[in-house]
């Protein structure tokens, strides 16, 4: 069964950890339990970090450090 909404699916239930399977089959990177289920049709792009990035985009996830900065007002330094 080819479940193309598994990311959305967990993000929905607020999982705190999404864990994915992949292999590099001729140059892409391919969701698989296992080899041999490897199918071009299930791209890591698309099924999982597309979907990441407009979240992200949309400004519905942010991460730890970025909530813990903005609670103590500190400024981000950035090196070059």
């Amino acid at each position: 069964m080819c479940r193309i909404f598994t990311f959305w699916i967990a993000f929905a239930a607020e999982v705190q950890l999404i864990e994915v399977d992949v292999f590099l089959q001729e140059g892409k990177l391919l969701v698989a339990h296992e080899l041999t289920e490897a199918d071009e049709n299930r791209p890591l792009q698309r099924l999982y970090l597309k979907p990441l990035k407009e979240i992200i985009e949309l400004g519905q996830i942010k991460n730890e450090i970025y909530t813990t900065i903005k609670r103590c007002n500190v400024r981000c330094l950035y090196y070059h």
